[in-house]
């Protein structure tokens, strides 16, 4: 299985154990929670995107569009700046 195949965030939009992991293996600046951080349209919301620009301040945007598909895994454009 691939990593691109797990889940990174639940269906009510919060962070999966994995994707708690991959954060912090990316060396974020700030700790991700365990909150709904994903809009009804698997975007981002307002307070991941801030956390986002705090962990990660040398990174990219995080994409306007969905940030994963209805089974929680990661969109391409999402991998493109969270690699």
């Amino acid at each position: 299985m691939s990593s691109a195949d797990v889940p990174l965030f639940d269906r009510s939009g919060r962070p999966t154990v994995y994707m708690m992991r991959q954060w912090s293996q990316k060396a974020a600046q700030e700790p991700i929670r365990s909150l709904p951080l994903l809009e009804r349209d698997r975007s981002a919301t307002l307070a991941l995107r801030r956390l986002w620009t705090a962990a990660f301040p040398t990174r990219e945007a995080l994409p306007d569009g969905p940030l994963v598909d209805a089974d929680g895994r990661a969109t391409d454009a999402f991998w493109r700046v969270f690699s």
